[in-house]
């Protein structure tokens, strides 16, 4: 769980980096046609650096898209996303906003990273949007197992799973977090715990380490939490075998030693 968190927080950092940098240069660029061509340009070179990162999205007050790295989505309108609505209730440029889980337009289950645009008077003027590439974060999560019962996650602090590994067989949205499991970690206060539930769909005992991504530096408005288990049965399986092995050794060496003793 440690490796992903350490992993995947210096992911966030460059993207917030990316992200605060291409506030700055919006100003300048939609003063002028060439300048929104000269950011679309900018935003998928970007995007295409950035193995992390989909697509890269700068949208207005209005929540039309006015520079895309993904000509696709030039002038569609998502104001309705919780992405977009979340910095414009709560205006902060200098907060970093990590939104939901959601299916994008074009079909991908993923979240969204969000700087907002100032206006002159420091009000809410658009965002600039990074949408995470999951396909580079199942990789991650794939790097770290070790053994066939174990499986790994990344959730949103409010419960709702990004991705999982393995996939489940309905790769449509990854099944939920059993919230209970969620709600231990987050009243704990910790950044890390170590829990044994008991799986609501198995009845099988679990060993769960969860990890939460939030940083002081980014300002993140939610966290990310790495979720790793595995089944208790399974990691205590050599230990019984070995148990048994040297068991039958000791009542084997017993049998022939104590009739030679006696």
């Amino acid at each position: 769980a440690k490796v992903i968190h350490d992993n995947l927080s210096r992911q966030l950092a460059a993207i917030n980096r990316a992200l605060t940098n291409l506030v700055d240069e919006w100003a300048d660029w939609k003063r002028t046609p060439e300048g929104i061509d000269h950011a679309d340009n900018d935003l998928k070179a970007f995007a295409d650096v950035m193995p992390g990162v989909r697509t890269i999205n700068i949208l207005d007050a209005e929540g039309f898209i006015r520079a895309t790295s993904r000509t696709e989505l030039r002038g569609q309108n998502f104001r309705e996303r919780d992405y977009f609505q979340t910095p414009q209730r709560q205006p902060d440029p200098h907060r970093l906003y990590i939104g939901r889980p959601f299916r994008t337009s074009l079909g991908v289950w993923t979240i969204n990273v969000v700087r907002m645009i100032p206006g002159p008077q420091g009000e809410f003027a658009g965002i600039v949007s990074a949408t995470l590439n999951p396909e580079e974060f199942k990789i991650l999560l794939g790097s770290v197992q070790y053994a066939p019962d174990m499986w790994s996650a990344i959730a949103h602090n409010d419960g709702e799973i990004l991705l999982t590994i393995p996939e489940p067989p309905d790769a449509s949205a990854p099944p939920p977090i059993p919230l209970d499991w969620m709600a231990l970690h987050r009243s704990s206060d910790h950044l890390t715990d170590v829990l044994r539930p008991v799986d609501p769909d198995t009845g099988q005992q679990r060993l769960l380490a969860l990890h939460t991504i939030h940083s002081s530096a980014l300002q993140m408005d939610k966290s990310l939490v790495i979720l790793v288990g595995r089944d208790l049965a399974a990691i205590r399986a050599p230990w019984f075998n070995q148990a048994r092995l040297l068991g039958g050794l000791f009542v084997l060496l017993t049998l022939i030693t104590a009739p030679s003793l006696y």
